[in-house]
């Protein structure tokens, strides 16, 4: 599901649980693919919604798709570019399932 908003560019939404800030998160999604730590995980950039962050604002997220429930995919669409990003997953991600 992940996947096809990537290669639609929809917007998503989801629940979030495995941080301090559990809720709703609002994201564009990026990529899926394996972090660092060798967990299958969603790069995305936030738009909005709960979070453990204290600044809160837009930004670059991981999120651990075992912490992902009731994902929508939105109808609304982004543009794909955002800044700092790397398709390949650079050092931080690898084996990439899907991206932009």
């Amino acid at each position: 599901m992940l996947c096809a908003a990537i290669r639609s560019r929809n917007v998503v939404q989801f629940y979030y649980s495995r941080d301090k800030g559990p809720g709703t998160r609002t994201v564009e999604p990026y990529m899926v693919a394996y972090n660092a730590k060798g967990r299958l995980a969603l790069l995305a950039w936030y738009l909005g919604g709960a979070s453990e962050s204290k600044e809160g604002g837009q930004g670059w997220r991981e999120y651990v798709l075992s912490g992902v429930t009731n994902v929508a995919i939105l109808n609304q669409n982004f543009a794909g570019s955002r800044p700092d990003y790397n398709p390949t997953g650079g050092t931080q991600f690898r084996k990439v399932r899907c991206a932009i």
